[in-house]
């Protein structure tokens, strides 16, 4: 009864909560159309990928909007404040991701790409599988469930694509290509890990905010 009267509180409440399981979906819906489009090698859902990250940046502001009108205690604001952040910065990234991943499709020596393309795949679907994770953790929270299984699986994730990450950086050593395209992958890798790096935060500010409510 503690944790609904405290968490659910009024309409306020209910409407950043709504905003919330929105920013989650829209977070989902990315990392699924990333992982799609490098599968079938579609141009045009990489495209599509941008307008998330415009739906992204107006959630959070309309989250920002509902907390300084006052909704849930202070105590509470900022934690779920910096999830929505955080989240938003994950759509962020999967989009530097896209520009990153277009300029290397267009790079007459496709060396790198090429070798890393499996890799640059299950990163992909890492970070969709953690995206599903971290939406039913938010999920559970509401319920008032467990969600702990759920952020160890984040983690799990997380670090699988950190071994793939140290994997390619070995990998590109070998590589003979010129600096720039070397550069241009090192930034593509950086942005696509950090969505799940992203996502492993947002699971634990969740954890933090779970704790808080008991």
């Amino acid at each position: 009864m503690f944790f609904k009267r405290v968490f659910f509180g009024g309409k306020l409440e209910k409407e950043v909560l709504d905003l919330i399981k929105e920013h989650l979906e829209v977070l989902q819906t990315a990392c699924e159309t990333f992982k799609l489009a490098l599968e079938t090698d579609d141009d045009s859902l990489l495209s599509s990928i941008c307008e998330f990250e415009d739906e992204g940046d107006r959630i959070r502001r309309d989250i920002a909007m509902k907390i300084y009108e006052g909704a849930f205690l202070p105590y509470l604001r900022p934690n779920i404040y910096r999830f929505s952040e955080v989240v938003d910065e994950a759509i962020d990234k999967i989009e530097d991701t896209v520009y990153d991943y277009q300029y290397l499709k267009a790079c007459k020596d496709k060396s790198l790409l090429d070798m890393a393309r499996e890799d640059i795949l299950r990163i992909a679907e890492l970070n969709f599988k953690a995206s599903k994770r971290l939406f039913e953790a938010y999920k559970a929270l509401i319920e008032g469930e467990d969600l702990s299984e759920l952020t160890v699986k984040i983690r799990v994730y997380e670090r699988e694509v950190d071994a793939i990450k140290h994997r390619l950086e070995e990998k590109i050593r070998g590589v003979d290509v010129d600096v720039w395209s070397a550069l241009s992958f090192l930034k593509l890798l950086e942005h696509i890990v950090s969505i799940s790096d992203l996502i492993e935060d947002a699971g634990d500010i969740i954890q933090i905010i779970n704790v808080s409510l008991r």
